[in-house]
């Protein structure tokens, strides 16, 4: 048992894992609209759901653990929230920014003439 495994039990976990390649999800500046200008994005759905939101994974500059580095993780929002009916909010509020952002993200493919991924993202709620 860790210390992350301790404080996630008991909380509402949702994953949104990214299915783009690490150097589109780049050249797109994925991590950037996810977090938004100023943070408004996560703000706003962390304030809505009294929840916490991390973007963790290659690609996502959060460093953690005693190495300080990336986690070797495909590229992810990580949500967790006190209650089921609160990470139900944030996962609404995520959902519909993420399928915005995978309308933008096929536009950029088809201008760059690449084949974009059948899924922008998978949802993988906790014990799941």
């Amino acid at each position: 048992e860790t210390a992350a495994s301790r404080r996630a039990a008991g909380r509402a976990l949702a994953r949104f894992v990214f299915c783009v390649p690490a150097a589109q999800a780049a050249d797109f500046q994925l991590v950037p609209r996810i977090i938004g200008r100023g943070g408004s994005n996560v703000k706003a759905v962390a304030g809505a759901c009294a929840g916490k939101v991390r973007v963790r994974g290659r690609g996502s500059g959060y460093r953690e653990g005693p190495a300080e580095r990336e986690a070797d993780l495909p590229l992810q929002v990580v949500l967790s929230c006190g209650d089921a009916g609160s990470l139900e909010t944030g996962v609404r509020m995520l959902t519909q920014l993420l399928n915005q952002m995978g309308e933008h993200y096929a536009l950029y493919c088809r201008k760059l003439q690449i084949k974009p991924p059948a899924r922008f993202y998978a949802l993988k709620l906790q014990g799941q």
